[in-house]
């Protein structure tokens, strides 16, 4: 009761308004992060590489397959014994990386190598041991200056890292990794192999898109596929794949589970069947097409989303043909009905005049 006015209590109003509230809009919540489809055991299996090697783990996954997500868990799991570096770029160089590396993990009172011969003339000298001093070099430098601010950046990294400047072990996170160069990853590679009487300290979990998985990948990889960077060829990196009909289904009711308690039950068989047909197992276009169909239902006032909102979220884009024929269509029939319509207009003044 508002004012003593029961009527004004607006029972009848949507519960999930557009474009921000309502289910699947938190895509990179990890308290929604669903174990199933193998993903709950592949971070345990990156974790479990990790303790043993030092050898990079790349997981490799389709656009939408939940890579950042899975980054986001991994970073959240093992915060406590290393320290995260999560490196998102569209395009990775080794210059860039580097240049993120000795901006998060070395200390404050560490001096990039090259301001120090700036500010006094002299080269610091190094002293600490186990230090790979030369990285490779990339065939593409156009000036010897990149090669020089890349042994800097990677002598004073690996002094950082020797001194403890961090307390923790680096753990750098690589998401989205679809143009990584082969140069790039030998530096990390190079990274990798930094070590103290404690074994190696630099781990790395690269992230990488590839959309063709049907050619295989590691040793079972095609020999035809020659675009294809040398380093996927040589291991054995863990794929991220669809999910089936069955797991579709779990993952919805997981996620209306954990967004509203009462509505975990909302989408029945045919609708996680319509979801799968339409989003081949994709996390992202299964969050899509949920999300557009709540936002239908709230933009219609109803109380609960329903299989016809899923269908119409469900309708493919018009294409750009069909948009050009029905424009070409609609000015035909618009020319059509003024011909009509000046020939039924001369045909009633000659009528006139004739009777005139």
């Amino acid at each position: 009761m508002i004012n003593g006015n029961p009527s004004r209590l607006e029972l009848e109003k949507p519960e999930y308004l557009p474009p921000t509230e309502g289910p699947f809009h938190a895509a990179s919540n990890i308290y929604m992060f669903y174990g199933g489809g193998e993903r709950s055991a592949i971070v345990d299996q990156i974790t479990a590489r990790l303790m043993r090697s030092s050898e990079p783990v790349v997981v490799l996954g389709e656009e939408g397959s939940g890579k950042s997500m899975m980054s986001l868990v991994l970073a959240d799991r093992l915060q406590e014994n290393y320290n995260i570096v999560r490196c998102e770029q569209d395009r990775l160089d080794t210059i860039t990386l580097l240049k993120q590396l000795h901006l998060e993990l070395t200390s404050e009172t560490t001096a990039h190598p090259s301001a120090v011969i700036a500010r006094t003339g002299i080269a610091p000298e190094n002293d600490s041991p186990n230090i790979e001093q030369d990285i490779p070099a990339s065939d593409t430098d156009e000036s010897n200056d990149i090669c020089d601010d890349q042994q800097s950046l990677f002598s004073s990294i690996s002094t950082s890292i020797l001194n403890g400047a961090t307390n923790k072990k680096p753990l750098l996170l690589i998401v989205d990794a679809g143009s990584l160069t082969q140069d790039c990853y030998d530096t990390i590679e190079h990274l990798t192999r930094i070590e103290n009487r404690f074994g190696n300290i630099f781990k790395t979990v690269i992230f990488q898109t590839w959309q063709d998985l049907s050619k295989g990948v590691g040793r079972h990889a095609s020999t035809q596929d020659a675009d294809k960077p040398l380093y996927l060829k040589q291991q054995e990196p863990i794929v991220l794949r669809r999910l089936n009909l069955a797991e579709i289904s779990e993952y919805l009711q997981h996620h209306m589970l954990l967004f509203d308690y009462n509505k975990r039950d909302m989408f029945t068989r045919d609708m996680a069947y319509f979801i799968a047909d339409r989003s081949d197992g994709v996390f992202k276009s299964i969050n899509l097409l949920a999300r557009n169909a709540f936002i239908l239902a709230s933009l219609e006032g109803a109380q609960q989303m329903s299989m016809s909102h899923l269908l119409m979220a469900g309708l493919p884009p018009p294409s750009e043909k069909k948009q050009v024929w029905y424009r070409r269509s609609r000015d035909a029939r618009k020319w059509g009905v003024a011909a009509i319509a000046g020939a039924i207009v001369l045909s009633i003044v000659v009528t006139i005049q004739i009777l005139t």
